[in-house]
């Protein structure tokens, strides 16, 4: 009983573990038309922490790729402000919000040069804007440990009072058998 807990409570850490990790990859294919925007696409997927994985595609090897589920989408084109996507059944959430994004910028870059603006000038001023914080308090270091000790003294006390009842439980039978 006690090992089956044990497992337990393992199994339930792995499943957090797994759940909070790592990013999210989709793989995206770039048509020759659409090759130029790679960069752009993987700095927008790092920021909302999704690899994006591309790769160099004609529109009909991209297709296949996309049935057989090598591929999540092809980006075939652009026009009037919209990508051009090609995907098996849905596109989903998250790559609808990079390639959102990706034509955002688009179309922000093309509106800057139509009004005599400087788009590097723009994006590099919009890339050093941020945020400055300043701290009133220390920040924890040892949260995680401190999650991690308090998780195990927590399992172990649960298993001492397991073992402890028990042995109150056999001690009674005992006497009472005498």
């Amino acid at each position: 009983l006690t090992s089956l807990l044990i497992v337990a409570v393992l199994a339930i850490i792995g499943l957090f573990k797994l759940i909070g990790g790592s990013p999210t990859t989709v793989h995206v294919g770039l048509t020759s038309t659409t090759q130029a925007m790679s960069a752009e696409l993987k700095s927008i997927g790092n920021a909302a922490n999704i690899k994006v994985d591309v790769s160099e595609v004609s529109v009909s090897d991209g297709q296949k790729k996309v049935r057989s589920g090598d591929l999540d989408a092809v980006v075939t084109g652009t026009a009037g402000g919209k990508i051009q996507t090609t995907v098996d059944t849905e596109l989903s959430d998250s790559l609808r919000g990079i390639l959102t994004s990706v034509a955002q910028q688009q179309v922000l870059r093309q509106q800057i040069s139509h009004l005599g603006g400087r788009p590097d000038a723009v994006a590099a001023a919009v890339g050093n804007a941020g945020v400055t914080v300043t701290n009133l308090g220390t920040v924890d270091t040892h949260h995680g440990q401190r999650i991690g000790m308090s998780t195990v003294i927590g399992v172990l006390t649960y298993v001492m009072l397991m073992i402890s009842i028990q042995l109150t439980g056999q001690g009674v039978v005992e006497e009472k058998s005498n």
